[in-house]
């Protein structure tokens, strides 16, 4: 039967909710995608979880050792620490060689995530992107190594970079889980688990780009987010381990004294905690003003919530004070080790490729010998520098009246990049070609000009002509692009009169009547950072004498430039006098991004051979490639018309200032409130609130992180009900979010934030008089300040009555309460930063009526004892307690029985009590049964009876009959419903659980007296008193009457109780 006792008490002891210590060691590395690694840096941090509503107090964490740290102790600690919100982590403090209140510490470890990541454009065989779709192969390849292989690795794409849609689409892994993690279509995430580091891991998987899709088509890309690695090393970088935890809980302990007749006195202590269980190993009495314990004694008790603990009965003197101290701590679940390899993965952007060609025919003579000018140009319009460019200049050697003959001179090839420089290149001429290859790198908006002359007989007829240009670019990765333009070009008859014509507009010469019109010959474009500078002219030809009047300019700027003003200028050259003039212009805006360009002092009139030359700068924003153009107008007096000719040129940015999309052009406008403290309850975390106020003044939508800092003791936060990460930086906190505002929006964000609470930290109830009639008591509190800031309007909130209240004070004056529902409401005004407050109350109780029972005074030994122990109180009361105690025989003073019922509210004259049944087999003596109801473990009356035991002595045991039985038949019914199991366990555990804590040794001596004596007399029979009838109740309480009666009456009378 014993065995089942105790297989019953392990099968339904409840798991209670112990703290949880994390240790956390954060190493960033800032590497590139080769493995190379450019810095890192590294993070540590000692952090609770209460998994309760309990508050954790005076917690003191030792880590095993210091060592490549800028840690000055071992000791992480805090003066409380609690989860507002499931999973809340409390920061521990660390004394680092930065600050003695440091919310982390640095480490230093030689760490390698061992990752490298290629990949290759399966549709231009390097790593750059090209216009259209692009289909890139990816290979991720981690080396073996058994320390520092990750067992968890994931690379995440960048999302929403255009629109909605993410970077890249990503299909076809050779292992790995893809996965579309903000459910846009887009396969954006792609993670490994279970790698074993004990050879090379590597997988390959494709990645889908399409221009307009997933990329704008003209800027570089961003593709990869970061690569995040996880470890299942149970080790921390540093092998620092948790190697001691302490900390404590909410309790109630002091001394109680009895008269019978001799003084006794024991200690007490008492888990007032929800959830957390305590572990006692030592405790001692003391008389007051001497440091050596009158006894002490090491014991290993774990205290469950609401159970106590009582010491042994001790012989001592009324005239003396005693007090009781424990040794004991909070039962902790097994530490938590987090190891974070951030991988933050220098995933270039990837590059566009692309170029632009210019072809440019000028006809130079044309009478008995032909001379053409051939100019061709491929520009670097793409994001990444190449270094191979051929250009194939392609010869037409036939037209509609046969073939014809050129003959190739004076190539020359050239480097432009602001300025023109001569370069040595590889040079081939054939009939009909001219190939030039060179391997100088170009960077974006370089070019590589090739001129040569082309000559042949000249024709009595027109002749038209296709010129053409095919370019081919190499990049460093080996991406190969190619782009071609082609001219027709129409020459005329040797006899007709020779024009002049644009190859930089459409490229046709065209027969005209006469010669008038603008020709070009200069189309220079160049960029530095962000910022162009392009220069357009033209030569004016006219054979009339009447020249070109009204010569004006129009700039065209597309894709988002901005022109400079300040910067146009105008140069003209007279022929007549060779001479060059700047002159000033007037700009005048004509509305998206065209600006009308005119001489300040007259329109120009340019005469044959006359230049006109615009140059100015332009701010390049936004990435990619740029258009611009200049259109050159006047008016022939000779044909009356209008003639013009416009050039085009391009470049490309790679500095990102902006973009085509929506600019910040005002910043976003913020209003806090600053921090309101919400109500404070002594027990819990504090509440504050900043309202932040948004608006946006801009025409559209932004969407950026909000970065706030908070308290640096602060347990946890919210924005709007959703629960935020705590970010910590040396001695502060901020908490960080991202959210969008639509134009012209206010938006409101409500940020909370839980700072620690404020504690009880002693608790004890005395007399100040006693007599018959009246109790005067005096309660005192210590309340403690636990958090850096000052806390208004603290509610103190005591689960407790009084018959009356005289006053409540605390060290600086009378405070306000009220009484509510057997609760005393108490306000306290302040209680500033890291301060306590005693709370003092002064209060009246009227004595209860305690009465012991029993059906005999003499016993023999194996008698069954029937005691009841019933009580009355004069008034309302709430949260008291009716204890019994068996103790003896009177020589030892041993406690053989001790058992306690909790009320939580008691109606005055109403009559409480509790009836046992036991079978006493002691040795023979005198024994005291004590009977006493107590509140805040003040006992507020007793009452005493002795019965003596006389025979034969035996071994003590002492059945509990009731709860036997009960838990027998709770075990049965545990096979058909756990549910009930629980809900019957329940029952018991009010009545019957600290008897079965108190009573374990009890337990085990019974067991060796089963052993002894297998068949024991009889059964132990459980019988319940029937309550005493109303007739005696009725008795009762009209004497009690009678009694407030007689003291109300001394109290009219102004006489003393």
């Amino acid at each position: 039967m014993v065995r089942m006792v105790l297989i019953f008490v392990l099968l339904v002891t409840p798991v209670f909710a112990n703290p949880q210590a994390i240790l956390v060691e954060n190493l960033t590395l800032n590497q590139y995608y080769n493995n190379s690694i450019i810095n890192s840096t590294s993070k540590g941090y000692v952090q609770v979880i209460t998994p309760s509503n309990d508050v954790l107090q005076y917690i003191r964490i030792n880590l095993s050792s210091i060592t490549s740290t800028n840690l000055e102790s071992v000791t992480a600690y805090r003066a409380t620490a609690a989860s507002p919100n499931i999973g809340d982590r409390t920061f521990l403090f660390l004394n680092t060689s930065a600050s003695s209140q440091d919310l982390s510490y640095t480490f230093n470890v030689s760490q390698s995530s061992n990752l490298i990541i290629d990949w290759v454009n399966l549709d231009s065989g390097g790593h750059e992107l090209v216009k259209g779709s692009n289909t890139l192969n990816f290979t991720i390849r981690i080396n073996a190594s058994v320390n520092n292989t990750p067992a968890n690795f994931s690379i995440i794409f960048f999302k929403n970079v255009l629109g909605i849609n993410d970077s890249a689409n990503l299909s076809n892994a050779s292992s790995g889980v893809i996965i579309d993690s903000d459910s846009d279509g887009f396969n954006d995430l792609i993670t490994w688990s279970g790698i074993a580091g004990t050879e090379p891991f590597i997988v390959y998987f494709t990645v889908r780009i399409i221009e307009g899709i997933n990329w704008d088509g003209y800027s570089t890309h961003q593709l990869v987010d970061y690569a995040f690695s996880s470890f299942d090393n149970p080790n921390t970088f540093t092998n620092i381990s948790v190697s001691d935890l302490f900390s404590r809980g909410p309790i109630r302990e002091g001394v109680e004294m009895i008269i019978s007749p001799e003084v006794r006195v024991r200690g007490f202590i008492k888990n007032v905690a929800d959830e957390l269980v305590y572990n006692i190993s030592q405790w001692s009495i003391y008389e007051v003003n001497n440091s050596t314990p009158k006894q002490e004694e090491i014991i290993n008790v774990f205290l469950s919530p609401s159970q106590d603990y009582f010491t042994e009965w001790l012989g001592a003197d009324k005239s003396i004070y005693y007090s009781s101290s424990f040794d004991w701590k909070s039962i902790w679940n097994s530490t938590i080790y987090e190891n974070n390899l951030i991988t933050n993965t220098y995933f270039p952007f990837l590059d566009l490729v692309n170029s632009e060609v210019y072809k440019l025919v000028q006809i130079a003579t044309n009478e008995v010998n032909r001379e053409l000018i051939i100019t061709d140009k491929v520009q670097n319009l793409g994001t990444s520098n190449t270094n191979f460019t051929t250009i194939t200049s392609k010869i037409p050697y036939y037209s509609e009246y046969g073939y014809i003959t050129w003959y190739v001179d004076s190539v020359n090839v050239y480097y432009y990049n602001g300025s023109l420089i001569p370069i040595t290149a590889s040079i081939s001429t054939f009939y009909n070609k001219v190939v030039v290859s060179s391997d100088k790198i170009l960077f974006p908006n370089d070019m590589i000009i090739v001129s040569y002359q082309l000559s042949s007989k000249a024709a009595n007829e027109k002749q038209q002509f296709s010129f053409s240009v095919d370019s081919l670019i190499r990049t460093l990765s080996g991406t190969v692009f190619e782009k071609n333009t082609s001219k027709i070009v129409t020459i005329p008859s040797s006899e007709d009169t020779i024009i002049g014509g644009g190859g930089g507009g459409d490229g046709i010469i065209s027969e005209r009547l006469s010669r008038t019109g603008f020709e070009v010959i200069t189309n220079d474009a160049s960029a530095f950072n962000n910022f162009g500078n392009i220069t357009s002219g033209v030569i004016a030809n006219d054979n009339t004498g009447e020249g070109i009047s009204n010569v004006k300019a129009y700039l065209y700027l597309y894709n988002d430039s901005v022109l400079n003003e300040s910067s146009v200028k105008a140069f003209f050259y007279d022929s007549s006098i060779d001479t060059w003039i700047q002159d000033d212009v007037i700009i005048a805006s004509q509305g998206d991004g065209v600006y009308l360009i005119e001489r300040e002092w007259g329109d120009w009139l340019m005469y044959d051979s006359d230049l006109l030359n615009i140059n100015y700068l332009t701010f390049l924003r936004g990435k990619g490639v740029h258009t611009f153009g200049t259109e050159f107008f006047g008016y022939s007096p000779s044909t009356g018309k209008i003639i013009s000719e416009e050039i085009t040129s391009y470049l490309v940015s790679i500095i990102e200032t902006g973009s085509a999309k929506p600019i910040i052009t005002q910043p976003l406008i913020v209003a806090k409130s600053g921090f309101i403290q919400g109500n404070c309850l002594v027990g819990e975390p504090v509440e504050w609130y900043n309202n932040i106020t948004v608006y946006n003044p801009n025409n559209f939508e932004i969407s950026q992180p909000f970065t706030i800092k908070i308290f640096s003791d602060a347990l946890s936060s919210t924005v709007e009900g959703e629960i935020t990460r705590l970010i910590a930086d040396s001695s502060s906190l901020s908490v960080s979010w991202v959210d969008s505002i639509k134009s012209q929006e206010y938006k409101t964000f409500l940020l909370t934030v839980y700072t620690p609470p404020i504690i009880e930290t002693l608790y004890s109830t005395s007399f100040t008089t006693y007599n018959s009639t009246a109790i005067r008591l005096f309660t005192s509190s210590t309340l403690e300040n636990t958090a850096l800031e000052d806390y208004e309007n603290v509610s103190y909130n005591m689960k407790t009555s009084f018959a009356q209240i005289f006053e409540v004070s605390s060290d600086d004056g009378v405070l306000e309460f009220e009484k509510e529902n057997n609760v005393l409401l108490i306000n306290i005004p302040l209680i500033g930063a890291l301060t306590s407050k005693p709370v003092k109350i002064s209060s009246l109780e009227y004595p209860p009526k305690i009465t012991i029972t029993t059906d005999k005074k003499f016993l023999n030994p194996n008698d069954f004892l029937k005691i009841n122990v019933s009580a009355i109180t004069k008034t309302d009361m709430a949260y008291a307690m009716l204890e019994l105690d068996v103790v003896g025989p009177m020589n030892s003073f041993s406690v053989v029985y001790a058992d306690v019922k909790e009320f939580t509210k008691i109606n005055a004259f109403d009559e409480i009590s509790f009836f046992r049944e036991l079978l006493l087999e002691l040795p023979s003596g005198e024994y005291l049964v004590l009977g006493s109801l107590k509140k805040d473990y003040l006992t507020l009356a007793s009452e005493t009876y002795y019965f003596t035991i006389s025979g034969n002595e035996k071994a003590i045991s002492i059945i509990w009959i009731i709860p036997f039985f009960f838990m027998f038949f709770v075990v049965i019914l545990a096979k058909r419903n756990k549910e009930r199991l629980i809900s019957a366990w329940r029952i018991l555990n009010v009545d019957g659980v600290m008897f079965l804590n108190s009573q374990l040794k009890q337990v085990k001596k019974l067991f060796k007296h089963f052993k002894r004596s297998p068949k024991p007399k009889r059964m132990v029979k459980h019988k319940i008193k029937p309550k005493p009838k109303k007739r005696k109740i009725r008795k009762r309480i009209s004497e009690e009457q009678k009694l407030l009666r007689r003291i109300d009456n001394v109290l009219k009378r102004g006489g003393n109780v």
